[in-house]
């Protein structure tokens, strides 16, 4: 299945890349042909990614982010089409977001890894698009004041793997979890509780 959802997005990756640059032209643009694969460590996705790409005849710029400095007005040299792939998503994001800014195309762009990365905001705008979506409610303080049919879910906003999901049976263990995590780091304290 991994594989073959890489091969997917590969196959997508460079259709869009043929697309833009047809679209955009190479002259002048910052759309040379290039896509640059953005990291802060080499595993063996990136690895996969750069051969696979220039197998198929790409242009491909691997750069680590710790050889890169950015400027207000974004890097010095020309990247193309940027690829996040960084481990730390704050790191991705906030790359991302100054890439964009400076007019620089990314896959994903910043803004769209930051709404996905909060799970909140991503209910929130999915909800608001019509989508159908778990109820939920995200909740500051220590306890949780809405009607909440039990069993029920309570996540952090952030995260991924599942790490710090709770399966919550009523109340009184509901009131314990949230206790018990307002003594922890902030983000650990916003939460995202889905009624099932």
């Amino acid at each position: 299945m991994l594989l073959w959802a890489l091969r997917e997005g590969l196959r997508r990756l460079c259709w869009t890349k043929i697309f833009i640059f047809k679209r955009a032209g190479t002259g002048g643009s910052d759309l040379d042909g290039t896509i640059s694969i953005i990291y802060d460590a080499a595993r063996q996705e990136e690895k996969l990614l750069i051969r696979e790409l220039s197998r198929r005849g790409a242009s491909v710029r691997p750069v680590n982010l710790d050889d890169v400095e950015l400027g207000l007005d974004g890097p010095p040299e020309r990247l193309g089409l940027a690829v996040m792939r960084p481990v730390s998503h704050m790191k991705a994001i906030l790359i991302a977001r100054m890439l964009n800014i400076t007019g620089i195309p990314t896959i994903n762009s910043g803004e769209s890894m930051e709404l996905s990365w909060n799970k909140a905001l991503s209910l929130a705008v999915l909800r608001r698009a019509g989508l159908p979506v778990t109820p939920s409610v995200l909740v500051m303080g220590g306890g949780v004041k809405a009607d909440v049919d039990y069993p029920a879910i309570l996540k952090p906003i952030q995260g991924s793997w599942g790490r710090m999901a709770s399966m919550v049976w009523s109340r009184d263990e509901l009131s314990l979890i949230l206790r018990h995590r307002s003594a922890m780091d902030p983000h650990a304290r916003r939460r995202c509780f889905n009624r099932s």
